[in-house]
């Protein structure tokens, strides 16, 4: 099998209404994205990362975003999402000039520029953390994620707040080249929520 690859950006919300990852509550189970528009601005935006990118700002509205580059030490980024964890590698976008995210026309440049920023590579599941959440508080992630690459139509994925597939809450299975972005909720029960992004067929 040819390695699971997939583009993802995340935007942390907070304030929106105890284990290592809480339950998400997924509410977007995989739309496709169409615009800058798709981007939630619902409750206290909290962070927004991408990787291999470095930092691009997308306005949306009268609200600029700055997609930080998840690479970012703690220090640096207290939000620092890390893309895989101990068990899987990031690499940024390693296909030269290909598209990942092929926009409709009058795509937003800078959004179009975080979507595609890079592939994934390495073991099933890939692993999401997001760092430094307020015990109890209420928080709200959108993932995006995209590969429309020729090569790729058949490859799937899901998101779940468990490392075993089918023994969490899960979106919905999604095919790579419908370049879907999902949304969750949870109540932070530690400093840190995992998310796990399941490559179904890869």
């Amino acid at each position: 099998m040819k390695p699971a690859k997939s583009l993802p950006c995340v935007v942390l919300l907070a304030g929106l209404a105890t284990a290592p990852a809480a339950p998400i509550t997924w509410t977007n189970l995989g739309t496709t994205t169409t615009s800058v528009n798709d981007i939630d601005l619902s409750g206290t935006h909290v962070h927004a990362g991408s990787w291999g990118t470095g930092s691009i700002d997308v306005t949306v509205g009268s609200e600029t975003i700055t997609f930080q580059d998840a690479y970012r030490t703690p220090s640096e980024d207290p939000y620092a999402s890390a893309p895989a964890g101990a068990d899987s590698a990031a690499s940024s976008n390693g296909e030269g000039t290909q598209d990942f995210f092929a926009a409709p026309g009058g795509f937003d440049a800078s959004f179009h520029a975080v979507l595609d920023g890079l592939a994934w590579d390495g073991p099933n599941p890939k692993r999401l953390v997001v760092a430094n959440l307020t015990a109890g508080r209420t928080y709200q992630v959108q993932i995006f994620t995209s590969d429309d690459r020729s090569c790729c139509g058949e490859r799937t994925q899901l998101w779940s707040d468990n490392v075993a597939i089918g023994s969490g809450n899960e979106t919905s299975t999604f095919a790579h080249n419908s370049s879907s972005f999902v949304i969750g909720s949870f109540t932070a029960d530690a400093t840190t929520q995992t998310i796990y992004g399941h490559g179904v067929n890869q």
